[in-house]
């Protein structure tokens, strides 16, 4: 007879492995694969929920992907430091934890019960693992009946170890086919210019306009250069920080000189557009511990939409302060240290509420206002810039009124 049910809980075993690569393979939605699986984990393990918790190495958090149970919702909200609980040490010693009764352990972690007043009594918990490299946990929650055994653990591994693959899969495939969409805009981007640089070209060389007119095609053309080269740039820095994830060479620099200097290569610029660049450093922010070439090239980017925005006899304003408390927006996830505070504010036509929403997030994106539109722009700048300090550390802001400018600003550990 114990052969008998040791031969059915092979069986059952076999199957539910059987379905999970079923469904590995049947969809590459990150979010219905692995809803599903949780589902399938939950019913196989009878236990009252389960949870897929991934790894965010930048802020050194677990984030709840999805979980399934009575609090599953509230759950979904969730992150904590991977350094905390059951899950936090499964990941730090790169091993499955099975803990029968959570309130003998002292390593239980009691913040997402206080949460969502749900009562955790016991964990099985096992790593999401791509070869050497953990992203997250996998973890099933109070044996309905009866204890958590050693055959659940089993299971619980292998299930873990396709799920990780199916992750790995679908996050690989949403990256190509973000560039594929980023390649084909930039294809886009950089025969525009083109176009016009070799239509222009072909007009001149005719040799048929008259000296002025010439001369204004031969400016056009400059331009349209110009404007290619600020794109390319763009485009290589996009590349390098992707490929290339260097170490951030943080120095204490003196503010004012990295700030005047940066100020003085938008003279022309400023002068060019009759726009008013001012600088405002708060006494207490002589000094910032920053990567220089980071920090300088965070405020071109902001600086030169700032004036290329501006109308006219607009101003452009530089500020540096020292601040105790982060905005509410940038709050969430980042550490409770000094921060340095700089802003770029401009009296330009201003960002709607609903274009801010896309400002940092999609690659490609520029307004719809014709205004915007007149003006040469690739979009690209402030996706670079949100990279830059998000690798430096800190995040990225804006507030803007419609035909009253924007402000965009970022914080900085200062430490």
């Amino acid at each position: 007879m114990e052969k008998q049910t040791d031969l059915a809980k092979k069986v059952a075993e076999l199957t539910v492995l059987t379905k999970t690569s079923s469904i590995i393979n049947s969809t590459l939605d990150l979010q219905k694969l692995l809803k599903i699986i949780i589902r399938l984990t939950t019913k196989v393990l009878h236990v009252e929920s389960s949870s897929i918790m991934l790894l965010d190495e930048k802020k050194n958090e677990l984030i709840f992907e999805v979980a399934l149970g009575e609090k599953g919702k509230e759950v979904k909200r969730i992150s904590f430091p991977a350094d905390k609980g059951i899950a936090g040490w499964v990941i730090s010693h790169q091993k499955s934890l099975l803990v029968p009764d959570v309130t003998k352990d002292t390593r239980f972690y009691q913040g997402v019960d206080l949460i969502t007043r749900y009562e955790t009594k016991s964990i099985l918990c096992v790593p999401l693992q791509i070869k050497e490299r953990i992203i997250g946990v996998l973890e099933a929650i109070n044996k309905i009946a009866g204890n958590f055994e050693q055959e659940d653990m089993t299971l619980l591994e292998a299930i873990a170890n396709q799920v990780a693959i199916a992750i790995e899969n679908a996050q690989l495939y949403k990256k190509l086919e973000q560039k594929v969409e980023f390649l084909s805009f930039a294809s886009h981007e950089v025969k525009t210019p083109l176009t016009a640089i070799k239509a222009l070209l072909e007009m001149v060389l005719e040799g048929k306009l008259d000296k002025k007119t010439k001369q204004e095609f031969l400016q056009d053309i400059d331009a349209e250069t110009d404007r290619l080269t600020r794109l390319l740039d763009n485009l290589l820095n996009i590349f390098k920080l992707e490929l290339l994830e260097r170490k951030l060479d943080k120095q204490l620099l003196n503010t004012k000189d990295i700030l005047e200097g940066i100020c003085r290569r938008f003279t022309e610029l400023g002068k060019k557009n009759k726009v008013i660049i001012n600088l405002d450093i708060h006494d207490d922010c002589s000094q910032i511990v920053a990567d220089k070439n980071i920090l300088e090239q965070i405020i071109i980017n902001l600086l030169s939409n700032a004036i290329k925005y501006s109308p006219q006899g607009g101003q452009v304003k530089i500020e540096v302060k020292k601040i105790e408390e982060l905005p509410d927006s940038v709050k969430y996830g980042l550490p409770t240290i000094p921060f340095i505070f700089i802003s770029v504010s401009d009296t330009g036509m201003g960002i709607s509420k609903r274009e801010m929403k896309h400002l940092f997030v999609e690659e490609s994106f520029r307004s719809d206002s014709k205004q915007v539109r007149e003006i040469s722009g690739t979009g690209l700048g402030l996706t670079i810039v949100k990279r830059l300090v998000t690798q430096h550390g800190g995040d990225i802001f804006v507030e803007s009124k419609l035909g009253k400018g924007s402000k965009f600003s970022f914080v900085l550990p200062n430490e």
